[in-house]
Parts: C-alpha cells; sequence; structure tokens
C-alpha cells in the first residue's frame, strides 16, 4: 500500500494565500489526478473532469488559478509546449513501495516516461526523479545524496535478511550513469 502523503508542511503554508478554489483544483484535479511521479497531463478539460465530471468550470478561473500554482512552485510544467505538469517534491514526500516491481515484472512506468527523462538531461527535473517516489521515506535525504556523489554502491539496505546496494536496484540505471558522465563533461547521451 503506497504511503501517499496528501498535503506536507510547506505545501499547506503555500496554498494558504489562495481561496478555496485554487486550493480544489490543486488538491482534485491535479494530485489525485498525478501519477506516482506527480506527472499529469496540462489539459484544463481533463483537470476539471477529475474534479467534478459533471459540473460545469470556467476555463479562465482554472487557467488563473494554474498560473497562481505555478508561480507559487507548487507545480512546473515540463516537455514540448508546457504539455506535462509536475507537482513539486510530490516524490520526495510520498512512498510507493511497488513502483520497482511494476517496473520489473510488470513493464509499468509513467505514461510520459520519454518526456521526464528529457526533462532531467535539460536540467528541469532532478536526475533522480524517476527513482525517489519508490525509496523508502526514511532513507530519501540519503539516497539523493548518494545518488547525486555517485555512491549508491555503497548504501545498502535488507531484505529478507539479505543486504542490497540502492544502485542495483536502480529502475533507470542509463539516468544515473549519463548523470555521473555529465558530471565529469564525458557523455552527453543517456547510456542503453
Amino acid at each position: 500500500m503506497p504511503s501517499k502523503v496528501m498535503f506536507f508542511q510547506s505545501e499547506k503554508e503555500m496554498l494558504l494565500p489562495y481561496d478555496s478554489f485554487t486550493q480544489m483544483i490543486y488538491v482534485l484535479g491535479i494530485k489525485f489526478a498525478c501519477d506516482h511521479w506527480g506527472v499529469l497531463r496540462n489539459d484544463i478539460f481533463e483537470i476539471t473532469t477529475h474534479i467534478n465530471p459533471d459540473a460545469v468550470i470556467d476555463n479562465d478561473r482554472v487557467q488563473k488559478s494554474l498560473e497562481d500554482l505555478e508561480r507559487t512552485g507548487l507545480i512546473k510544467y515540463i516537455a514540448r509546449d508546457n504539455g506535462l505538469m509536475v507537482v513539486e517534491d510530490f516524490g520526495i514526500v510520498n512512498e510507493f513501495g511497488y513502483l520497482k516491481t511494476n517496473k520489473k515484472v510488470h513493464n509499468k512506468e509513467s505514461d510520459w516516461v520519454i518526456q521526464i527523462k528529457y526533462a532531467i538531461k535539460s536540467g528541469e527535473l532532478n536526475p533522480y526523479f524517476l527513482e525517489i517516489p519508490a525509496v523508502l521515506l526514511a532513507k530519501k535525504q540519503q539516497f539523493i545524496k548518494a545518488y547525486l556523489n555517485g555512491t549508491l554502491k555503497q548504501m545498502t539496505y535488507q531484505k529478507e535478511g539479505m543486504t542490497f546496494n540502492y544502485y542495483d536496484s536502480l529502475m533507470y540505471p542509463e539516468i544515473y550513469h549519463w548523470y555521473q558522465d555529465s558530471k565529469k563533461g564525458d557523455s552527453n547521451e543517456f547510456h542503453k
């Protein structure tokens, strides 16, 4: 079962200045509609349909709310023509324990993994973005530090009496290698 946090403290504080409509757009239209990585399509119709499929909601009012949420830093846009929306820090405050299994066994991943990889490569998203929702909440900051400094092989965890390192359990090792190589100036492409 996912450990999904509806609101974390700084998010509550950032939402305080906004009216209930903007808060509703954020909670019901964006956070409930996004995938496990906090990504969803930037489509006003989908956002409003997710809130209430029977209601008619003013598109201009929704657009203003989205602009306010972006300005505040609760969401950001990525992909061509800002076609996707990302909930900031979604993967850091939420944990989805079966993401690795779903990827390895069932080949399930974000619908927008290609666009996410481009956003990582262009610096719009952190290099650990695709991995972080599957990391234990208590280990997230340690994982981020090890990911960024290239020491994931030294970071271990216990499972069923066996010891594993985080490097061997990466879902997207090609991004990790690309990031480490790009820090050295060796590569500009993802490894296959």
